[in-house]
């Protein structure tokens, strides 16, 4: 019965549900990581030019 099953067009074998689960996990995670480094970025511009409008706002 396994055998008629491989044979068939639609079988799709348990490494290739296993291989792309891990690949979506990975990706899941890239993903979350890249948006955490971009945030972090983010928040280190926004410090610095608020600190380049003090200095300037307080030299006038």
């Amino acid at each position: 019965m396994l055998k008629k099953l491989k044979e068939k067009a639609g079988y799709i074998s348990i490494e290739t549900v296993v291989i792309a689960g891990l690949m979506i996990g990975l990706g899941a995670y890239a993903i979350s990581q890249f948006y955490a480094v971009g945030q972090a970025a983010t928040e280190a511009g926004i410090t610095n030019v608020s600190k380049i409008l003090d200095v300037g706002i307080t030299q006038q």
